[in-house]
This record gives C-alpha cells, sequence and structure tokens, in this order.
C-alpha cells in the first residue's frame, strides 16, 4: 500500500524590490509562485531579525503593495506555507523614502496696489504654501523651499528666491511664507494678476513642483488704488482700477458694504452681486477695457483682512 505524503513547499524566489533599491511613497513586493504553498507569510521591517515586524501579512497570492510608516532601511523575506510544512526565502533589503507634496498655494491679500497712496493700500501680499512629507517634516526646510513670481505680462518678478519662514502643522506638515512687494516702478504692462511657482526639494533631493498653471495660476492681482473727492460735497470717493479680467478678485474681497453690483458700463445690464454688511453702496462698473470700483462714502480706512477692505472709523 502506497500512502500519500505531503512534503513542505518550495522555496519562494524574490522579485522585487530588488536588494538595495529605493523605493518612493508605495511599495510592491512580489516573488515567485511555490508550488505546494497555500499561502504565503511577508515579512517587513527594519531589523534584519525580524523581531517586529511593520507588515507580517498572510496572503494566497504572490504579490502585496503597501505604504510603509517611516523612511529607513528596510528587510523583507517571504515564507511559503502549508500543511505539512513551510519554506523561506532569502533576506533582502532597500531603501523607502517619501517623496514632499504641495497641499496647497494661497496668499492673503488677492488685490495688491503697485503704488500705496493712503495709509490702507495693501502693498504686498503673503504667499502661503502647506508640504507634506510623510517621512517626517525634518527633510522640509525654507532654503529648500523656492519660489516664482511672474507679472501679468509675463515677465519674471521673483526668480527662484528662498521661504522666508515656516510654521509646524503637524508631525509631517509645515507651512511656508513667502512676502511679494510689487515694485513702485512696475510698468504698465504688468499690471492684472499674477502667476506663481513653488518648487520643494526635501534632504535627499526628491521634490514636488506647482507650475504657473498649476495652484498658482492668477494667485493674486496688482493694480493701482487711487483716490478723488466728490466735488458736491467733498466726501471721499475711493476707487480701484483693474485692467482686463482682473475684477474676478472681488468675488473675495473684503469690502464692508450694504451691496455691490456688476455692471457692463455700455448696456447697463446687472452681472451679479454681493451682499455684505453696512450702510454704503459701491457699484462695480466692468467693460471691456477696465473694471471700476467706486464707493462714495464717509470716512474709511482698511482693516487687513482678506484682500484688503474698508471699515467705517
Amino acid at each position: 500500500m502506497i500512502e500519500n505524503i505531503r512534503l513542505p513547499p518550495e522555496r519562494p524566489l524574490l522579485q522585487a524590490p530588488r536588494s538595495d533599491e529605493t523605493i518612493l511613497d508605495v511599495v510592491t513586493f512580489s516573488w515567485t509562485s511555490a508550488i505546494g504553498a497555500d499561502n504565503y507569510r511577508l515579512l517587513v521591517d527594519d531589523d534584519p531579525f525580524f523581531s517586529t515586524p511593520e507588515e507580517n501579512v498572510t496572503i494566497s497570492t504572490s504579490s502585496f503593495v503597501c505604504r510603509l510608516p517611516h523612511e529607513g532601511l528596510y528587510y523583507w523575506k517571504v515564507i511559503a506555507v502549508n500543511s505539512a510544512g513551510e519554506n523561506e526565502s532569502e533576506v533582502r533589503k532597500f531603501t523607502f523614502l517619501y517623496r514632499p507634496e504641495i497641499l496647497s498655494l494661497t496668499c492673503d491679500n488677492t488685490l495688491v496696489d503697485r503704488r500705496v497712496e493712503t495709509d490702507w493700500g495693501v502693498e504686498a501680499t503673503r504667499i502661503e504654501v502647506i508640504i507634506r512629507d510623510n517621512g517626517g517634516r525634518a527633510t522640509l526646510v525654507p532654503e529648500n523651499v523656492r519660489f516664482w513670481v511672474r507679472d501679468a505680462g509675463g515677465s519674471l518678478r521673483v526668480d527662484n528666491a528662498p521661504a522666508i519662514s515656516f510654521f509646524d502643522v503637524d508631525e509631517n506638515t509645515r507651512r511656508f511664507l513667502f512676502v511679494f512687494d510689487p515694485p513702485d516702478n512696475l510698468p504698465d504692462s504688468s499690471l492684472g494678476p499674477f502667476d506663481v511657482k513653488v518648487v520643494v526639494f526635501d534632504s535627499y533631493g526628491l521634490s514636488d513642483n506647482e507650475d504657473f498653471t498649476g495652484m498658482g495660476y492668477h494667485l493674486f492681482t496688482v493694480n493701482d488704488l487711487r483716490v478723488n473727492f466728490s466735488l458736491a460735497d467733498n466726501t471721499p470717493i475711493y476707487k480701484i482700477e483693474l485692467l482686463g479680467n482682473a475684477f474676478r478678485v472681488y468675488d473675495n474681497a473684503s469690502t464692508r458694504v450694504a451691496s455691490a453690483e456688476r455692471r457692463d458700463r455700455l448696456t447697463s445690464l446687472p452681472l451679479g452681486s454681493i451682499k455684505t454688511s453696512s450702510t454704503r453702496l459701491f457699484v462695480l462698473y466692468v467693460n471691456s477695457i477696465h473694471t471700476v470700483l467706486s464707493a462714495v462714502t464717509s470716512q474709511f480706512s482698511r482693516t487687513n483682512i482678506g484682500c484688503g477692505g474698508f471699515k467705517k472709523k
């Protein structure tokens, strides 16, 4: 009588990652199917003796995809298992790194004066970029976060400048700041929407970037803020003149007014309205040449919120 005796599975052969390979963000483990194996146990650890594995999974397939909890040198092996026993592969090592990721790009003032003629004009904007590196925030430093600013005419006004400061958000995230103050001699051809580009490198040389057509496209507008007076009663008239399609910035302008209505200057047809809280009226006229926001009011001063607004003294 011949008795069927089951043997342990063959030894699995590791395929990927290769020994001493550098893996970014997500790692895919793969190995050959072992004859006689019912399951496979994958072990991944930063300790070559696998004392406390970061991954210890049992699966029936010959591949597994995961993100590891931290950057560094890892070791891995696969054990083929059946009811008769098990067979263990060789041990390989690899380096795992996370690339930095730009999460957001914003500014605090979306309308900036080219020339500040009053004490309430917004003369600069603070550009803020939030960056995450799952390998830990210590890999992100200000000199490796670079800014470019392009004016409405396509010329660079900031070229490869570093961040001026940063703040910690959480263990993997930092907020970097850069301030743009347009020069008084900025030509008329530069006025209008400005674009911002950001590139970040971590301490390993890995990078991410947001170009001019991404998050930083038309991030803020630079133009002139001018003040006149009503000939009738000498009350101030605050007027912001914008070229081209720059009127879009008023969608989030912090003007404290009863209402603001956009009209086509040629047809006087209303294009929309904005409701806020005050007793004065601002009217925004639009035509193909320029956009004008004007207000006839009593004494007002700037409140430094949003893209610059007005509050009654």
